[in-house]
């Protein structure tokens, strides 16, 4: 899950975890506030045979590739 409760002593607040990589987006006091924060993270939810994943945009592109959906723009859209 991409949104994780955790505990540091009596303070609680939630993580954006990607479910791919592990990689952390920030920590937040309140649920919906990393809800909304998730987008503007540019994490999506993928249903993959049943099960959701929450992945960061790096694995998204990642995926993309492997898969090979992604185009020349994708790879090299920076470069110009």
């Amino acid at each position: 899950m991409a949104i994780e409760r955790r505990y540091e002593g009596r303070f609680r607040y939630y993580a954006l975890v990607c479910d791919h990589c592990g990689d952390e987006a920030g920590h937040f006091d309140d649920f919906q506030e990393a809800v909304e924060e998730k987008r503007r993270y540019g994490f999506k939810s993928f249903n993959t045979d049943g099960e959701w994943q929450d992945l960061c945009s790096d694995c998204q592109n990642m995926m993309e590739y492997k898969k090979g959906t992604a185009t020349a723009l994708d790879d090299f859209g920076g470069i110009v």
